[in-house]
């Protein structure tokens, strides 16, 4: 049955250390002595004990004090409750090696299939028992940052929501991704009109469906526009559709880091006209779990991992 907040409250936990060294010592001057008090004060202390317990827990005798049953009683379960107290709001040294927890990260698909080999290679020889579940980053995560239902968040843009710190990662200039053996391959700097005379293949999230990419919005600032012939939210059957085709993709390069593809796409610089469509990509957490030692943990692999592999710009 639990205690209500009210009359937890009117509890004085000194009161149970107090008890907990008598029942060690059997002796009010020896008790006294270990709490650094003097023999009035733990006297005092023996009669508040008294009152909140409604018993006299221990009777005098010749060799100290006799604890009553209800203070045999109590004697079983202080130990425990006492350093559960203890390790409650005590700050445990995080070990990586014996840690035990799951982590939510809601992801951009692109980044997420450059971010999680090398970062799950680590965790697997560093920390064994840490397991990560990946899912679709959506219009949503910050809600789902808020109510703790995931723990980080990797995105494009930082946020205006004061609870949620953004910590940049790196920035990616996006590119024109093609397959190794396409026309423009090997064509130093297409023109504008050159990555416009061929298909498109457009990857997005589920939810986004029916917003528009920047690269369209810049299209349409210089009058222009693509044809886009297939649209899917999954990368992977995008990246095939690029590689057994002459359609082109609109991305970010650090695509072409996966080994997975090995060679069979290529990136082709933007134009000038294009340019200027820069994204900070970053770690977003919820401003409760910043003091975490295990979250401070995984935040520094994720970003030790970016700096890596990719360009950083970290502020």
């Amino acid at each position: 049955m639990l205690i209500s907040p009210d009359k937890l409250s009117r509890i004085d936990l000194n009161l149970l250390v107090t008890l907990q060294v008598l029942l060690e010592e059997r002796n009010v001057t020896r008790a006294a002595e270990r709490l650094f008090i003097t023999q009035p004060a733990m006297s005092r202390t023996l009669s508040r004990l008294r009152d909140l317990f409604d018993d006299p827990l221990f009777t005098r005798a010749a060799r100290g004090l006799i604890p009553t049953p209800r203070a045999e009683e109590l004697q079983e379960h202080l130990p425990d409750l006492l350093n559960a107290v203890g390790n409650l709001v005590s700050l445990t040294e995080f070990d990586p090696a014996t840690y035990e927890h799951t982590f939510r990260i809601a992801v951009v698909e692109q980044f997420g299939q450059s971010l999680f080999g090398p970062l799950m290679a680590e965790l697997q020889k560093e920390a064994p028992n840490i397991v990560v579940q990946a899912i679709e980053y959506t219009e949503g995560t910050e809600d789902m940052l808020a109510k703790g239902s995931i723990d980080f968040a990797i995105d494009l843009e930082k946020t205006d929501e004061v609870d949620i710190d953004f910590l940049p990662l790196l920035s990616n200039q996006p590119v024109i991704i093609a397959g190794s053996k396409h026309p423009l391959a090997s064509k130093k700097k297409p023109k504008l009109q050159d990555l416009l005379a061929y298909n498109y293949v457009r990857c997005f999230p589920v939810d986004a469906i029916k917003s528009v990419p920047v690269f369209d919005s810049m299209l349409e600032e210089l009058g222009e526009q693509r044809h886009c012939f297939f649209h899917t939210s999954n990368l992977l059957t995008a990246l095939q559709v690029v590689q057994n085709s002459d359609a082109l993709m609109a991305g970010p390069a650090f695509i072409l880091n996966s080994e997975l593809l090995d060679k069979k796409l290529v990136k082709i610089e933007l134009p000038k006209e294009l340019k200027g469509m820069e994204k900070v990509i970053g770690l977003a957490q919820h401003r409760r779990t910043l003091t975490s030692q295990a979250h401070q943990w995984l935040t520094e692999k994720i970003a030790t991992i970016t700096a890596k592999h990719w360009v950083v710009k970290r502020k």
